[in-house]
């Protein structure tokens, strides 16, 4: 390889870091989509990415899928490679497009092994997946010790959490708002003020529990609100 080469687009990729990479509790991390274009950029004519995808256990919730992608020149050698393991429902992302998102976190560790990093090995990619994973697992454990029909007097409200900045009612709004579709309007208008998938993502996770049960007591309302979501998921998509 190029040393000169090399060093050029170690350059390139820390001012699209510094540019266009995500702040994240203190650090910056760079795109998984920006080391695509710097990779073609400079070595397009010399090495390709292969990958492959494991889905074969399909889609339900929880049903993991397995990426593994390859850095090969030109005569079929590897020289880097990198793998990733994403949970169906682990997060928004991964309800809607599993395979994309462990395709792009493989990609972004074979490239950051290959040494296309910009300074932090992980992608931004790769955290809000973990992110997701680790509120699916918080969740889950909610989830078994969660009463899912009201008894006795009604829980006071939460009015709301401040996690991601967002409205997130209780579980108990579902149950008792008098006014649901108020609620979903709120919940509306905070999904189209999201400013970025990644807060996006965050923000369907810490909903997950109020959609769970608005969904038995509304679920046009709880259908609306999903589609939302998909529809703010493809603006971002659009956007990369």
């Amino acid at each position: 390889m190029n040393a000169e080469l090399f060093e050029q687009a170690m350059g390139a990729i820390h001012r699209q870091k510094q540019d266009h990479g995500v702040h994240i509790d203190g650090r910056i991390y760079s795109k998984v989509q920006d080391r695509i274009e710097v990779f073609r950029r400079y070595f397009g004519g010399t090495y390709g990415i292969v990958t492959n995808i494991d889905y074969s256990k399909g889609f339900r919730n929880g049903t993991a899928i397995v990426a593994s992608c390859m850095i090969v020149d030109m005569t079929g050698n590897v020289v880097a490679s990198g793998h990733a393991c994403e949970f169906v429902g682990s997060s928004y992302f991964t309800d809607v497009s599993p395979v994309e998102v462990a395709e792009t976190s493989a990609i972004g560790r074979a490239l950051a092994a290959f040494g296309l990093h910009g300074g932090e090995y992980a992608s931004i990619d790769e955290i809000n997946a973990a992110r997701g994973r680790e509120g699916l697992r918080q969740q889950g454990g909610a989830n078994d010790e969660r009463e899912t029909e009201p008894t006795g007097s009604p829980p006071p409200s939460s009015n709301g959490r401040e996690m991601t900045g967002y409205y997130v009612p209780s579980e108990h709004e579902a149950m008792w708002s008098a006014d649901l579709q108020q609620e979903q309007e709120r919940i509306l208008n905070e999904i189209y003020a999201v400013e970025n998938g990644h807060l996006l993502g965050r923000y369907w996770n810490e909903l997950k529990p109020f959609l769970a049960i608005l969904a038995k007591q509304d679920m046009d309302l709880a259908s609306e609100i999903r589609a939302a979501f998909t529809d703010a998921h493809n603006k971002f998509q659009e956007q990369r």
